[in-house]
């Protein structure tokens, strides 16, 4: 229950694989459409500006050249002359006559453009309203934006060149006011706006079900997971991935590691189970010897040196296994150096012999060795002794009557051989794939009289395979059996 707490205490503080994955796709994409509408908004602006401000340089060109032809200083007089049209004039309340709107002013300009002519001494001589701003500058100004109380607008001004003395009789200059382009600016602005809001939320749909399905397998495998960690012996099936990609075999890898897994508690549980069940039994005894000497048995010559022999051969078995135990742990942290060469002929040679001179009289030991000197393997000189002591200690235990022991040894190609051959009990089909497990005994019955614990022939192949061979058993149940180790030949 804790566990749980602490779990959704954790989802709550951190937000899921899932919800950061489906947050970040919606930044990226409303940061990437961002981007775009600002681009956009930008430049459609922009363009409207310079078509308008275009517009607005044309229209005081036009003024410009009606007004150029004249041959003196532009007074208010040949300002109204030049211009050719019947308009109604007032006086404004500045110095200067102001051009009322009409039909004429509507066919040239739009509504809220306005234009102001003056002399040559920058003095107002002419404007279509009373209001006329001061002159921005005597020479040519290109259409500039400015701001007129809340609307945008554009102002240029150009000096007014006679087209007959070629000198300055005065200046034009042109307002527009952009009513229609703030309108359309912020109409645009809206549009962008509402879109970037649908835009937000669909981004946010969109990347929670895109990291959805992207991470399924990666949630099938969590779920797993916290099952697992729950409960590591549980049988789970998890859910096939199809997905054709890393996520796959990343899948597919841990439903292998998920067998070893499996399989690795087994083996620990069954670990278990026979080191309790092997040492059971002499604990069990030497305890039944203590309680009986604590009783009456001490003050007995015979039954005191009886408890103590049962004792200690109980205590020595147990020895033995310790031995075993942690000799079969340390195997398996064996790295093979390049400098552990051994010359496989003296090995083979030497136990054997050893073997003979124990076993003399009771056991035939034949020896064919083929090797010479030059075939070195890649081996520890004591780990390949202690394989080849293993293996005979295991051909003399299960002999039956034929109590001969074959030892071939050979070399081919890039390989060492050596086969241990016995004529006793052999092994049946069902148990050959087992018999290199930890503990795992053919019979367990008729062993425990010979003082196997089953760990032997583990310790066996793991020293061979580390050493980059391998180990084989060839047997026939009540004829006997063969062993063939490979080792790599070191070749100069």
């Amino acid at each position: 229950m804790i566990n749980k707490i602490k779990r959704a205490y954790q989802r709550i503080k951190s937000p899921s694989l899932m919800m950061k994955w489906a947050l970040a796709s919606a930044l990226f994409i409303f940061i990437l459409f961002t981007t775009f509408v600002v681009i956009t908004y930008n430049s459609a602006v922009g363009l409207i500006m310079s078509r308008e401000q275009q517009n607005l340089e044309r229209t005081v060109t036009d003024i410009n050249q009606k007004l150029a032809v004249a041959d003196e200083e532009l007074t208010t007089t040949s300002v109204q002359n030049l211009l050719n049209q019947n308009l109604t004039f007032s006086e404004g309340q500045n110095s200067g006559i102001y051009l009322e709107r009409n039909e004429f002013l509507s066919e040239i300009i739009q509504k809220s453009f306005s234009f102001y002519v003056y002399n040559s001494e920058k003095k107002i001589v002419f404007g279509t309203d009373d209001l006329p701003p001061s002159l921005i500058d005597a020479q040519k100004v290109s259409p500039t934006t400015i701001t007129l109380g809340k609307e945008i607008g554009s102002i240029t001004s150009q000096p007014i060149v006679s087209d007959v003395t070629g000198a300055t009789i005065g200046h034009v200059q042109g307002v527009l006011v952009l009513e229609s382009f703030s309108e359309v600016r912020d109409y645009l602005f809206g549009i962008l706006i509402t879109t970037e809001i649908l835009v937000l939320l669909l981004s946010v749909v969109l990347g929670y079900f895109l990291a959805r399905y992207f991470l399924r397998p990666v949630q099938v495998l969590r779920n797993t997971m916290l099952a697992l960690k729950d409960n590591p012996k549980l049988e789970i099936n998890m859910d096939s991935i199809n997905t054709d990609d890393e996520l796959e075999d990343l899948a597919n890898i841990f439903a292998e590691l998920m067998v070893k897994i499996r399989e690795s508690i087994e083996q620990r549980d069954q670990f278990i189970s026979d080191v309790s069940h092997e040492l059971r039994t002499p604990v069990a005894i030497v305890e039944g010897h203590l309680k009986l000497l604590d009783r009456w048995g001490k003050n007995d010559p015979e039954v005191l040196e009886e408890s103590i022999e049962a004792s200690l051969q109980s205590i020595q078995r147990m020895k033995h296994l310790i031995q075993e135990m942690l000799e079969l742990s340390r195997t398996g942290h064996i790295e093979a150096q390049p400098e552990e060469l051994t010359e496989v002929c003296e090995i083979v040679n030497r136990v054997a012999h050893d073997f003979s001179v124990l076993y003399d009289g009771e056991f035939k030991i034949e020896v064919v060795n083929q090797l010479d000197f030059s075939d070195v393997a890649l081996i520890n000189e004591e780990r390949l002794e202690q394989v080849l002591i293993i293996l005979l200690d295991n051909a003399i235990k299960y002999s039956t009557d034929n109590k001969k022991i074959e030892i071939t040894a050979w070399s081919a190609e890039r390989c060492v051989y050596i086969k241990i051959k016995d004529y006793g009990e052999g092994i049946s089909k069902d148990d050959l794939e087992k018999i290199f497990d930890r503990f795992y005994r053919v019979d367990k019955v008729r062993t425990n009289s010979k003082g196997g614990n089953g760990l032997g022939l583990s310790i066996a192949h793991q020293i061979i395979t580390t050493y980059h061979g391998s180990i084989k058993v060839n047997s026939i149940e009540n004829q006997g059996s063969e062993f063939i180790i490979m080792l790599p030949k070191v070749v100069e």
